[in-house]
């Protein structure tokens, strides 16, 4: 889920949907758009990113060179957080699981 800001190609008409098509879709992953003016997905939104910073980012991306590496490396985080990695919100399964 992404936020209403440019980060993500959310800002301009058709963009997002083009992106989605044209790269996340090649890579197998599906990106949709958190409801706009409802500010309490918000929570969940930072929540995962604070995930990714802790157990992805901060450990990993300084030992990526390339372009390539990150982009495996990201495929390879997507399975983790999804496939392995338990929730304690959703009572220790892994989203796959629930």
């Amino acid at each position: 889920m992404i936020r209403w800001g440019t980060e993500f190609n959310a800002a301009q008409l058709g963009a997002f949907e083009r992106t989605c098509q044209d790269f996340w879709k090649l890579l197998g992953v599906e990106r949709k758009i958190i409801r706009k003016g409802h500010p309490e997905d918000n929570p969940f939104v930072e929540r995962s990113h604070q995930t990714d910073d802790y157990e992805f980012c901060i450990p990993y991306l300084l030992k990526i060179k390339s372009e390539i590496q990150f982009i495996k490396a990201g495929q390879w985080w997507q399975k983790v957080y999804n496939i392995v990695r338990p929730h304690i919100e959703l009572q220790d399964l892994t989203p796959y699981q629930k």
